[in-house]
């Protein structure tokens, strides 16, 4: 008797499937998958809000920023 794919074999195959068929998997109480699919929309939602919360500045503009800021000096006075 041959046996099914295994959990890792299963999220390997998720990560390659459009959006629209992962919520149809979410919809399918017959879907081998169960709730991986649900999983891996997550997946792509955190992401997708971590990259859209990144800073929008380059390495160069950080380091000529840090560079230009004094640190731990006070004015005289």
């Amino acid at each position: 008797m041959a046996l099914g794919k295994n959990i890792i074999q299963l999220q390997e195959e998720l990560t390659y499937m459009p959006m629209q068929r992962l919520v149809q998997l979410v919809g399918d109480p017959n879907s081998e998958y169960g709730s991986l699919p649900l999983m891996e929309i997550k997946n792509r939602q955190d992401l997708q809000n971590a990259s859209a919360k990144a800073p929008q500045s380059t390495v160069a503009d950080d380091i000529i920023s840090t560079a230009t800021t004094p640190v731990g000096i006070s004015p005289p006075g």
